[in-house]
């Protein structure tokens, strides 16, 4: 007869919180995003709005060993598939940050955690997530749903159930080349994991004897949304349950923690965007209250009769803003800034127009150089008693001996006329 190489696991007691690992319809899409490096568009995911649908596939939790491997993928970036049976909802990550919202949690700027209330029993060590979910809400789709009180005896069995999506990816290679070895390693991973979540199993001892804490059990072992593929090795085909026990909760440890903060950092990032998105939609919403006006009938509406005897009467003007008459002589308030209808023109000085330049000269010049050449050609004229003097200026010439405007016999510097 063989002996057991764990006696303690004979006689086993039932467990008092959680019976069983819910291995069934836990997965709601196709496993190839597990074995291939490329990244899906949302469209092609069971879950579009998961802010991991960009991100590579390498930055996902993974732990590589010699005895075994287990790498994590959000069950939100599995591809959508034909189902006869429709699997177990997921819950959405829309929904989880709106829970996240109503538990009181808030975007922490410059960390890669949410800040979370005071006095509340969440943990940043543990994952944030509802305590009762769609596992433990509703039966699977390929059942027949009872109804009174048979109902409410399924729903107390899918409570007590911690809901797990495993898989373990068999290879000849890592596996062993004979069938019945590959299911005997399959069988011992699925039954050390029972134990770890639903007794608490564990080492202790310097013979590392099995031993069971309840308090150590639930869905602490096993993160919500997410989906596990171990890649075993044939060391487990020989190895006790105690050494594959304590090797699996190592490994589940330390998987476990490197999504949780991936997942408090993206938590964190989503809260800091609704809050920014509902901060603009109240600026947006003030803006456009103070932006809008009141109609004239109800601004005259709120008005007496006396007040609207009193309002002032303004006549438009050219330059866009109102006068008020000539003939008003009652005294009214000052003008409101709203009263004023302001031009959408610019009411600043415009720039004067550029002068006319004639062969590199303005204007003035010309006329300059021109009375200077008139004073020298009267400069050169005789002296007689019937013409002008040297010391009659330009201008006299030009208004005496240049009538109507009309020109004359041209100016020689040659001589007498």
């Amino acid at each position: 007869m063989r002996l057991l190489k764990c006696p303690e696991l004979r006689l086993l007691a039932k467990s008092t919180r959680f019976t069983s690992v819910q291995w069934r319809n836990q997965t709601p899409g196709s496993l190839d995003p597990f074995f291939v490096s490329t990244t899906f568009g949302s469209s092609l995911v069971v879950d579009p709005s998961h802010p991991a649908a960009g991100v590579a596939k390498i930055k996902f939790p993974i732990i590589r060993a010699e005895a075994i491997g287990v790498k994590l993928l959000p069950m939100g970036l599995l591809l959508r598939e034909l189902r006869p049976f429709p699997a177990t909802p997921i819950l959405t990550w829309t929904e989880r940050v709106q829970w996240a919202k109503k538990a009181g949690l808030t975007g922490k700027r410059n960390s890669v955690a949410p800040n979370i209330p005071p006095n509340s029993s969440f943990d940043l060590s543990s994952q944030l997530y509802p305590e009762r979910d769609y596992n433990s809400l509703l039966i699977p789709a390929r059942r027949i749903i009872p109804q009174g009180a048979l109902l409410d005896l399924a729903l107390e069995r899918a409570a007590r159930r911690v809901p797990m999506s495993l898989h373990i990816s068999t290879s000849k290679k890592r596996m062993g080349q004979f069938r019945y070895m590959r299911r005997h390693i399959e069988k011992r991973i699925r039954a050390a994991i029972n134990m770890i979540v639903t007794k608490g199993a564990h080492t202790s001892g310097p013979d590392e004897t099995i031993q069971f804490d309840a308090n150590d059990a639930g869905r602490k072992w096993v993160l919500q949304g997410w989906a596990y593929m171990f890649y075993p090795t044939t060391e487990i085909y020989n190895m006790t349950y105690a050494k594959l026990i304590s090797k699996l909760r190592t490994t589940l440890k330390n998987v476990n923690q490197q999504a949780i903060r991936m997942e408090n950092n993206w938590l964190n990032k989503s809260l800091l965007s609704d809050q920014l998105a509902a901060d603009l939609g109240a600026i947006t919403n003030l803006r456009n209250a103070v932006s809008t006006e009141a109609p004239y009938s109800e601004l005259h509406s709120s008005l007496s009769v006396d007040e609207l005897t009193n309002l002032p009467t303004f006549e438009p003007a050219l330059d866009g803003y109102p006068r008020k008459e000539a003939n008003s002589s009652k005294t009214t308030a000052p003008i409101e800034k709203d009263d004023l209808h302001i031009p959408t023109t610019s009411t600043s000085k415009l720039p004067r127009a550029p002068s006319k330049v004639f062969a590199g000269k303005e204007p003035e010049a010309w006329k300059r150089e021109l009375l200077e050449g008139l004073d020298m050609i009267v400069e050169r004229l005789p002296r007689g008693r019937n013409q002008l003097s040297s010391k009659s200026p330009a201008s006299t010439l030009c208004s005496e001996h240049i009538p109507n405007g009309q020109p004359t016999q041209p100016f020689s510097s040659r001589g007498p006329l």
